[in-house]
Formats: structure tokens, sequence, C-alpha cells
């Protein structure tokens, strides 16, 4: 990119207030037009009279109206004088250049990426049995004394794909020929199943929208596991990928739905989309935190998980079922099942944002040498001793 390239290619500017302090230049120039005491005074020029007739027609003719005028037409063929001007005007466009800097003006360059990846929908529980902690009753209490975090099913399971996402991008990232960049998308399901966020590689954006879920977001009387897989099949039948997967977080116990288990694998395995179900808590007691009088108070609850139904649901789509003992080492496996799939290749146009800050400054500094580079030395004040 040249440097004049950014003067024609600015679409917007970052603070455009500072915009403003633009308005004191013309002022001040007109004050060096004007005043008698302005730098002209102070320079010292060399003879060159020009004894025409049109000179001194223009002389008597500006004598009483504009003396700058006057004596810019009486210099005008002085190399020095030219040069004077030319230093004033590195200046003038210095302090332009230097405020335009400031006000952070910017750009939009549409980039095209090459990567592979395959396309991965995440099924995520979001049914009041998500609400349950899989602690012993005296663990919960010690936990609740000590303020450590207890996490429930809902946010465990919420991390897991927090952190399986940071784990995507972080392959989406890396500087190679063809990145990692799955499309991944988001499905939610309670009562019913609901698309959440449709295929993307925006990874930013997924991270914002679970930053912001909570249990309560939808109806989660029961646990419609059939219509959660069968969205996400839906989601993914029309995608050209040559891998196409699903990621079900959920307790495993189904609890009512319009879509039976059998109905949504059959889906499955129609357009070839491999299930991963990740089993969010454990075969042991359970229990729920109900407010009163300001603290919480834990009441053991029937909420039995089902690990059995994931496995079927795994082993008729060519997938795997995995239990959330260790989110680390489950995230581990489940990239290296993942990387082993076969992948497409696709063109990605990214919109890539252009910062043109240097670029002015850049030429801030061009122009501030060259203008302090003659007045030192061409136009100098005042004479080397």
């Amino acid at each position: 990119m040249n440097l004049i390239e950014p003067l024609f290619s600015i679409e917007s500017f970052e603070h455009p207030w500072v915009l403003f302090f633009l308005a004191p230049l013309p002022i001040f120039y007109l004050y060096l037009f004007f005043s008698e005491q302005a730098v002209f005074e102070h320079f010292l020029f060399p003879s060159i009279s020009h004894d025409t007739k049109e000179d001194a027609h223009a002389s008597s003719r500006w004598k009483t109206r504009f003396k700058r005028l006057r004596f810019f037409y009486t210099m005008r063929q002085s190399k020095r004088f030219m040069l004077f001007v030319g230093t004033h005007l590195c200046f003038f466009f210095a302090y332009i250049c230097v405020t335009c800097a400031l006000a952070g003006p910017y750009g939009n360059a549409t980039l095209t990426m090459h990567s592979e990846g395959l396309d991965i929908m995440f099924v995520l529980d979001m049914s009041s049995s998500m609400k349950a902690y899989d602690y012993s009753r005296e663990e919960l209490e010690a936990r609740t004394m000590s303020n450590m975090p207890t996490p429930n099913r809902f946010e465990s399971a919420l991390s897991t794909l927090q952190a399986f996402i940071k784990q995507e991008s972080h392959h989406c990232s890396q500087h190679v020929d063809h990145p990692r960049c799955d499309r991944l998308g988001l499905v939610v399901f309670g009562n019913q199943a609901f698309l959440d966020i449709p295929l993307t590689t925006n990874y930013d954006i997924i991270q914002s929208k679970l930053t912001h879920r909570a249990m309560d977001d939808i109806p989660s009387l029961q646990t419609a596991i059939g219509d959660g897989i069968m969205r996400a099949v839906a989601s993914l039948r029309h995608s050209d990928s040559k891998s196409k997967v699903i990621i079900l977080l959920t307790d495993g116990d189904r609890r009512g739905g319009r879509v039976s288990i059998a109905q949504s694998i059959k889906a499955a395995s129609t357009y070839n989309v491999r299930v991963y179900p990740i089993l969010i808590g454990n075969e042991n007691e359970s229990y729920i935190g109900i407010e009163q009088n300001g603290s919480i108070v834990y009441q053991k609850a029937n909420y039995p998980t089902n690990f059995p139904l994931l496995e079927t649901i795994a082993s008729k789509t060519n997938g795997q079922a995995f239990r959330s003992l260790n989110a680390s080492e489950l995230i581990v496996t489940l990239d290296e099942i993942i990387d082993t799939l076969e992948k497409s290749y696709h063109p990605d146009p990214m919109d890539n944002r252009l910062d043109y800050s240097r670029v002015f400054l850049v030429l801030t500094f061009i122009l501030v040498l060259l203008g302090y580079f003659f007045r030192v030395t061409f136009i100098r004040i005042y004479p080397l001793r």
C-alpha cells in the first residue's frame, strides 16, 4: 500500500471529533497574511526589484489595499520565496496529517482465506434437570461455607462448550496455509428445540451468546433430546461439508418432546451426521438449590442420568459417547477425534479492517522533516555564525 491510497480509501474515523482541531488552522494563516508583525518581516530576501510598468501599475493599485497581496506579487519570481511558501505548506499539511492520524482513519477490505474444516452443531440441554448439583450434601455445604464455585449441570456444560470453542478458535488462528476453521452452530432445547446460532466461523459471536445464556431463557419442564438432535440435523442437511458432526451435551434422560430418539437417529444416519453425546452429571445423588431467607438450601432431587441412551445414539450414528468427568481431557480427546474426520476446503471471505493512522503519521514525519530542512538551510531566518 502506498502513502497516497489511504486518502481515497478512508471510510470513517474512530474519533471524528478530533477533526475539529483543524478549525484553528485557516485562522492562524489568515493572521499571518494580514499581520504586520508576521514572520515575513523577520525574513531577509535578496533584492529582486523589477521596475516594469506592469509592476508599477500593480504596486499603485494595491498600495492602499492589501499589503500582503502586493508583497506576494513583488516576490513572485523569487525562488527563495517559493521555497519559503513550500515550507509553510509542508507544516500546513503536516498538521492536517497528524490531526487525521489522531482521529483514527480506517477502511475495510475483503480478504479471502482458504481454510479447511467441517460443520459442527452443538446441542445444549436447558431442561430443568440441568439445574441439579452432582455433589454430596457434605461437599455442597463445605463449598458454600468456603465460598467455592459450585457449578450445576448446566454451568458445567456451558464451561465445557466454551472451552471447546476456544480450542476451535486456536486452530483457526494458526498461521498455516490451510488452517482448520470448523463452522459451528448451536441448538438449545427444553420443552422444544430452537436454533440459537446458525453455522458460522465467527467464534466471538458464539462465545458472547453463551456468556449471556441462562437456564430460564426457554421453557424447561421437559427434556426433548429427540427434538434437539432433529433440529441440528435440519441445520446440517443442506451442508456441503464432507463431515457433519453433532455434539450433544445433556444428562441423557429423555422426557417429552415430539420427536423420538429413534426418529432423530434415523434422520442423522440419512444425512451422514455423526453424533457425539457428552453426559453431564453422574449416577450418584443430586440436589437442587432453593433460596430461603436470603440463603441457598439444598434439597435432594430425583434427576437421574442415562448414559446407556447416549451410547445407543452414538453407536447408531458412528459417533462416540463421553462422560464429562474431566473437561480438559474430554476436550483433547474429542478434538483429536474430530481432527481425524475428512474435511472440506472452502474460501472464507472476511472483512478486514485497515487502520490508516500509521500512514498519516509517516506522512507527518516526512513533511515536518522536509519543512525543517528547508527552514534551516535555504530559507534560514538567521545567518550562520
